[in-house]
């Protein structure tokens, strides 16, 4: 060997623990974002579901109210609507103006005697319906309500 030669250091084959390190933060604060825009979108996804019900509801009601006007005064039909004591009892009086499957779901996730209608997506929100009571030069409105 000729003693000019020098030894080079052999070219490094792994990663240092710098530069995992930096991978790894950088993945963690991907996985971050998308764990936050999947929980904002199955959120504005409950939100959606939940006003299609309000108006599935405040749908059944127009329609119940068109059908009973058409063969009686409108305060005889005010007067039947507000003699319903709450919100599950006028969702029965509106059954049939509901397709079943909607019905049935209102049903199952609403108590008896309640003045809350209730499904699936507004339990995940807290949230429920109430059809309010009738007052003469109005019209019933579907209301959705935090609960308490």
């Amino acid at each position: 060997m000729c003693p000019t030669t020098h030894h080079l250091p052999r070219p490094s084959r792994g990663f240092t623990l710098v530069e995992v390190i930096v991978v790894i933060a950088i993945i963690g604060i991907m996985t971050s974002l998308v764990v936050t825009v999947y929980r904002n979108v199955a959120q504005d996804s409950r939100d959606v579901v939940a006003r299609q019900q309000q108006a599935a509801l405040q749908n059944a009601i127009n329609n119940w109210i068109t059908a009973e006007t058409g063969s009686r005064a409108i305060s005889a039909v005010r007067d039947e609507y507000n003699g319903a004591a709450n919100s599950s009892a006028r969702l029965i009086k509106i059954q049939e103006y509901l397709d079943e499957r909607t019905y049935t779901h209102f049903d199952s996730h609403t108590t008896g005697g309640a003045d809350q209608v209730k499904s699936a997506a507004l339990n995940k929100l807290s949230k429920h319906l109430q059809l309010s009571s009738w007052a003469a030069g109005s019209y019933p409105q579907v209301q959705m309500k935090d609960n308490s």
